[in-house]
């Protein structure tokens, strides 16, 4: 309620009009105004006020109408960075960010028109000096512009369906990892490739564990022991893979990968290799 009452523009009275905010998109006024009490008694009372707050509605949308573009937009390119040696605006412009084109400045900036950018142009410093945008044309059809960007006013909002940037899936990645990384070390206790791999392909068999064993010619007597002394899937695909490990006396990554791909897992054996592909420089590394 309180974030929603917050003036989008700066206030320069206190005595001023009514500051513009967020609320006066949905219910036409601020949250933290006091609303007129309605007679629920008398029916006449009620449509009467009824008609009255639609009125009042309809006009607080048009005057809203007026004061975005009167005094939002014409703040908008203010509060973005400025170099204040040039007053140069320094822009973090994105690929699919939505901005408004400053092509004439005798136009005012309510009917400045508004574009996506599709590619950004840099010289050989990495610095961004203008944009390929793609806007609607009058006719209704699209039309691709290339502008300087310093004609260019970022919009404060992004589309919700905007892929992520080469920097951000770059951040995702490296979160991932590190969360898997924590997660080995906390189940398991130890930073070795053995425990790594033994709890990555034990998490992927999972619930198959049983079935991997029976692969890994393991008797039963011994797989009714796994069971009853674990209880998770994942801890009893580990215990297989050990007594697997202990049989073969420690076996090499090129015939745990055989393995898996004789279990008809290829999918494992891919997703081991990428995950741990700086690890396993060498296939007959021994685990």
């Amino acid at each position: 309620m309180i974030l929603n009452s917050q003036p989008l523009c700066y206030v320069s009275d206190r005595y001023d009009v009514e500051p513009l905010t967020l609320s006066h998109l949905t219910v036409g006024r601020r949250l933290l105004s006091q609303v007129r009490s309605i007679n629920t008694e008398n029916p006449d009372s009620v449509k009467t006020s009824a008609l009255e707050q639609f009125e009042r509605l309809k006009t607080s949308i048009q005057l809203f109408k007026t004061r975005f573009y009167k005094e939002y937009l014409n703040e908008l390119r203010e509060h973005h960075v400025y170099n204040r040696r040039k007053y140069v605006v320094i822009n973090n412009i994105q690929v699919n960010d939505m901005v408004l084109i400053k092509d004439d400045d005798k136009l005012p900036r309510s009917r400045w028109k508004k574009g996506v950018v599709i590619e950004k142009i840099t010289e050989s410093d990495e610095k961004i000096r203008g944009a390929e945008l793609r806007v609607i044309a009058k006719d209704g059809n699209a039309l691709n512009l290339k502008r300087d960007v310093k004609r260019l006013v970022p919009l404060e909002f992004q589309p919700r369906n905007a892929p992520p940037t080469d920097l951000q899936e770059k951040r995702v990645s490296a979160k991932t990892a590190e969360l898997k990384m924590k997660l080995h070390n906390l189940n398991y206790g130890t930073d070795d490739l053995t425990s790594k791999l033994c709890s990555y392909i034990s998490y992927k068999i999972g619930k198959d564990w049983k079935r991997f064993g029976w692969h890994l010619d393991l008797n039963d007597a011994d797989l009714d022991n796994i069971d009853y002394d674990n209880k998770e899937v994942c801890e009893k695909a580990t215990k297989v893979l050990k007594k697997w490990k202990e049989k073969n006396k420690n076996p090499s990554w090129k015939q745990l990968r055989k393995m898996l791909k004789s279990f008809e897992r290829l999918d494992i054996v891919r997703d081991v290799e990428r995950e741990f592909s700086d690890q396993l420089s060498c296939p007959d590394e021994i685990m």
